[in-house]
């Protein structure tokens, strides 16, 4: 039911508002896997040990990073 809502959803938008979700959702996308990237490698060199994501975590850091790239992507195109 959710793809379908989203798909259906995506079908009503107009191609500006298109292209913010879909800039916003990469944002998120290529921030999360820097985010993972740094904290591995800082974990690694231990100045953070033993550092583990909850679910919560990884869901409002998602969130915020979703939301920062629509913020970004919005104010390019006004």
């Amino acid at each position: 039911m959710y793809l379908r809502s989203i798909g259906r959803n995506t079908a009503e938008i107009d191609e500006l508002a298109l292209h913010v979700r879909r800039e916003a959702y990469g944002f998120a996308f290529c921030a999360m896997a820097g985010l993972f990237v740094c904290v591995h490698v800082l974990e690694k060199a231990g100045v953070i040990p033993d550092f583990r994501w909850s679910s919560m975590q990884l869901v409002l850091t998602m969130l915020a990073l979703l939301i920062v790239g629509a913020a970004i992507s919005s104010r390019r195109f006004r």
